[in-house]
């Protein structure tokens, strides 16, 4: 279960910097 927050929290740290990236 708490993998799965910690999988969710990087992704959307991923997301955020391809964001500010494009």
């Amino acid at each position: 279960m708490f993998s799965l927050f910690f999988l969710l929290h990087i992704c959307s740290l991923l997301r955020a910097e391809f964001q500010l990236v494009i």
